[in-house]
């Protein structure tokens, strides 16, 4: 009961410290126990604890035993942790599969970029007359906009709405915005937003993702203002799309009140993506010794945010700081991508 109590609490590591001191007491784990425990082991990516936890259920023959909750989870825990083809073989072991059994392992697939076997488990699903639920409808979705499957999503979106499951399910809906957006159908996109009964934070970013995406900066603007007068706050997604917008149009002032929103909500010292898109920002909009600032006081520095500074530096006709920039990224131990080389290449021509 503590055990589950800290999972519903997204306490993982103290769900683990629990169990931990449970066997150090000398109490036995039941299938209850271990179903909830490989939950925390998926979350917290412990697969060296999760296949430790395997082996005890193996030998204690608790599979056999047609316990399907146990070994859902334990497909969970092995599809979380990345370990797909693990995964997989619990999967095709376990003696009766039900849709959460069908859902994990799909819902594994989409999330390490492998939409395509995604969409192939899905199929095989309903060729065994298998019923999806929202769930694997909202990661199937997923799958179509990583692969621009618009058909497939299409197919999808005509089956959930005859079941009147967008009424009731504000995840779905932004699942649907979502694969719109990345399959460039953006007035679809913001067709189905418009006919969402609740919008969030989710639902209106995956439409600003898209619209920033696909270079309509103008649109995303005008959805980022829209959002906020419906009093929805932004989140660091959000942010993160507004501030690429910023720098592909130019809008300093807009990207300034972004900076500051960040800072408010204390969001850049845990998120690179959003520090990156600062850098990014300051750097296309030719303040560049503020984009130097942020860099320096990110938490982490990646290929993406040193990119970001060296291509700031080299569009701006600072070639020789875009080459020592390059040096130090290197002295960090950081492997350049094409895009670094792109734009170490062009300074070099240009100092030639």
């Amino acid at each position: 009961a503590l055990i589950t109590g800290y999972i519903q609490q997204r306490q993982f590591h103290e769900a683990l410290n629990c169990f931990e001191q449970m066997q150090s007491d000398g109490f036995s784990p039941n299938s209850f126990t271990f179903t909830s425990i490989l939950k925390a082991c998926g979350s917290t990516g412990a697969i060296a604890k999760g296949r430790e936890i395997h082996d005890k259920i193996m030998s204690r023959g608790l599979l056999e035993m047609d316990n399907i909750m146990l070994g859902n989870a334990l497909v969970d825990m092995y599809a979380k942790c990345g370990a797909l083809q693990k995964a997989q073989h619990v999967f095709e072991e376990l003696p009766k599969r039900t849709v959460v059994s069908w859902t994990v392992l799909v819902a594994g697939y989409a999330q390490h970029g492998c939409s395509d076997l995604a969409i192939d488990y899905f199929r095989q699903m309903q060729d065994e007359g298998i019923t999806p639920n929202l769930v694997t409808f909202t990661c199937i979705l997923k799958a179509c906009g990583s692969l621009g499957s618009l058909k497939l999503g299409k197919k999808i979106h005509q089956e959930v709405k005859k079941k009147g499951l967008l009424e009731k399910e504000i995840l779905l809906g932004t699942a649907l915005v979502d694969m719109y957006a990345k399959c460039g159908e953006l007035e679809k996109a913001r067709e189905v937003l418009e006919e969402i009964p609740k919008r969030d934070v989710g639902s209106w970013s995956a439409l600003i993702a898209g619209y920033a995406q696909h270079g309509h900066g103008d649109q995303a603007l005008r959805c980022f203002k829209k959002m906020k007068c419906e009093g929805v706050s932004p989140n660091a997604i959000t942010l993160t799309c507004m501030l690429k917008v910023c720098g592909s149009l130019g809008t300093l002032e807009l990207g300034t009140e972004i900076h500051a929103e960040a800072n408010k909500q204390g969001l850049l010292q845990r998120n690179i993506f959003l520090g990156t898109a600062l850098v990014d920002m300051y750097a296309k909009c030719g303040l560049l010794q503020k984009a130097h600032e942020i860099f320096r006081e990110l938490p982490k520095r990646d290929v993406i945010s040193w990119t970001s500074l060296i291509r700031g530096y080299t569009e701006h006709g600072y070639d020789h700081l875009a080459l020592k920039c390059f040096q130090e990224m290197q002295n960090e131990g950081i492997d350049p991508d094409v895009v670094t080389y792109i734009c170490v290449l062009k300074a070099c021509c240009s100092i030639c």
